[in-house]
């Protein structure tokens, strides 16, 4: 079921989304959040503070360009329908993940960070992020800013592949949402 949101949460909601397996559109300064449990979607917004209502997310244009998304960071069109896909990772590679070297060095919160995702108090989650740009607005910088275009791969829209991770705690999704 798809619920229209109006206003801002009090607090993160990325783990919980990703644990419902969420599909978060943005379009037309609305925000729409689909899973399939529609009960326990109502009830995490509820508690964030979240006002929702079931409703249908306009149709996306016929004529608009689809576009893979890099990072979370908004792109600034009203007229972009704007798609973020969200799964929770499972804690074996969740964990490695977060404890994996980077730069020759590990970071020194890498433990406590592990061991709140294989307690449960916080998540990898995958983000893969899709957006239909009207024709006339591929050449502007801020969308490219944030994604590339689909033009040759048409499977790209229909085929998973492998999207981005960052943890839930650090509230990415939750303000990419919500801007």
């Amino acid at each position: 079921m798809t619920l229209r949101c109006d206003g801002r949460p009090t607090r993160p909601l990325d783990l919980e989304l990703a644990t419902l397996g969420a599909l978060i559109v943005r379009c037309s300064g609305a925000l729409f959040i689909d899973a399939e449990d529609a009960d326990a979607l109502r009830a995490c917004l509820a508690y964030a503070g979240v006002a929702a209502v079931a409703a249908r997310p306009p149709d996306r244009d016929a004529a608009a360009t689809p576009w893979i998304g890099r990072s979370l960071a908004p792109a600034a069109l009203d007229a972009a329908v704007d798609a973020v896909r969200l799964r929770a990772v499972h804690p074996g590679p969740a964990s490695a993940w977060v404890l994996r070297r980077r730069w020759l060095r590990r970071r020194p919160d890498a433990r406590s960070r592990c061991a709140a995702v294989l307690q449960g108090l916080d998540a990898v989650v995958e983000w893969e992020r899709r957006i239909w740009v009207p024709r006339s607005a591929p050449g502007r910088g801020d969308v490219r800013r944030v994604a590339r275009p689909i033009v040759l791969d048409r499977d790209a829209l229909v085929r998973p592949r492998p999207g981005p991770w960052a943890l839930a705690s650090s509230g990415a999704v939750t303000a990419w949402a919500f801007t």
